[in-house]
């Protein structure tokens, strides 16, 4: 979970098996660190915070999309994108299928609203 401003204020053992990070390697930094360095220079994690602040919900943080692994990264930078590709291929998809199992039990943001569907 995040504070308001955006810094880590919960972490457990889903969220380290998720995204890699052990509690004491992101507790209290900004949610930022979880994405590539040009959607920070372009402002998208500040921008999704005030979404979700628009939308009276809690920004969950699980936008497969768009946030990195910790693992990756060293692979994309040590071998290139090619071995990137094929990590995610087999490591990323692992990843998302976490993401998936860990956010069955989730309401959708549009139920809290009360619509039935998008």
């Amino acid at each position: 979970m995040l504070d308001v401003s955006g810094r880590v204020a919960t972490w457990n053992e889903g969220a380290e098996r998720i995204k890699g990070y052990a509690i004491h390697e992101i507790l209290g930094e900004h949610f930022s660190r979880f994405y590539p360095d040009e959607a920070v220079r372009n402002g998208w994690p500040d921008k999704e915070l005030r979404m979700a602040a628009e939308a009276g919900t809690d920004y969950s943080g699980v936008l497969c999309g768009r946030a990195t692994w910790k693992e990756g990264i060293p692979v994309y930078a040590k071998q290139g994108a090619k071995a990137l590709e094929e990590w995610m291929s087999v490591e990323g998809v692992k990843n998302i299928d976490a993401v998936n199992e860990a956010i069955k039990p989730a309401t959708p943001w549009f139920k809290k609203f009360g619509l039935s569907s998008m």
